[in-house]
């Protein structure tokens, strides 16, 4: 079986042709593309939690609260009204009363994460009423909007952590 006079020369390009490309393709795989280059070069991102249908309910709620809440609000402290709903939530006696004051607390001061957090966590503390239908369903969807506003609003990674946590 004699090889054409031709073939020794086709494998000696080939063999060539695939050494210089394995030699390549180290150095092509730790070369990131311009593009990532600049992404590397700025800031890191850092990842964010977004849900459509969450921050809705959460515009909705916000809404809601400044409504219902803001004439309870008039010639109250924000930081006296969160320190008195969380002795209230901390007892566990009566976590609707602890809804009551957060929610006065973040209509006072709607920028405190803290006080959206325990407004999220005083709304799961609360037993739905047999007697009305919807707080089954209202109960954790404003819990989650209020978890989701602190979210956007805290400050410190650690914060929003906490409200991820809810």
């Amino acid at each position: 079986c004699a090889l054409p006079i031709y073939m020794p020369r086709i494998l000696t390009a080939l063999l060539l042709a695939f050494a210089t490309t394995a030699a390549c393709v180290p150095a092509l795989a730790q070369t990131p593309p311009p593009a990532a280059k600049q992404a590397q070069s700025a800031t890191p991102a850092t990842a964010a939690f977004t849900h459509q249908g969450v921050a809705r309910d959460a515009q909705r709620y916000e809404a809601q609260l400044k409504t219902v809440f803001q004439q309870q609000a008039q010639g109250k402290k924000a930081r006296e009204t969160r320190a008195a709903a969380e002795k209230a939530l901390a007892s566990g006696n009566d976590p609707r009363s602890a809804m009551r004051q957060y929610a006065t607390a973040v209509v006072l001061e709607p920028t405190d994460a803290e006080a959206w957090i325990g407004l999220s966590r005083a709304l799961l503390a609360i037993k739905p009423d047999t007697n009305t239908g919807s707080e089954r369903y209202d109960l954790p969807v404003n819990a989650s909007a209020a978890a989701y506003i602190a979210y956007e609003r805290a400050r410190t990674p650690e914060a929003k952590a906490r409200s991820l946590a809810v």
